[in-house]
């Protein structure tokens, strides 16, 4: 986890898709990204998904999923 108070997080991608020109090109997962979470937000969310999926057991997060544009991934 980045500074979450100025909206930096990094992490591991869990499950993900990696999509170009409107199609899925494949599946991400155990990958490492960083980006600042006012400026997807802000500037660069494309849409939201209606449903959401859950990560955890006891301490869980939910989540919809998120399409964005401009993220790097390594």
């Amino acid at each position: 986890m980045g500074n979450i108070l100025q909206g930096d997080m990094n992490g591991t991608i869990q499950t993900g898709f990696l999509i170009e020109d409107g199609e899925i090109q494949g599946r991400i997962k155990n990958r490492s990204l960083g980006f600042n979470f006012y400026e997807i937000l802000g500037e660069r969310l494309i849409g939201l998904s209606k449903e959401s999926i859950r990560y955890g057991v006891s301490h869980f997060t939910e989540s919809p999923y998120i399409l964005t544009d401009g993220i790097r991934i390594s």
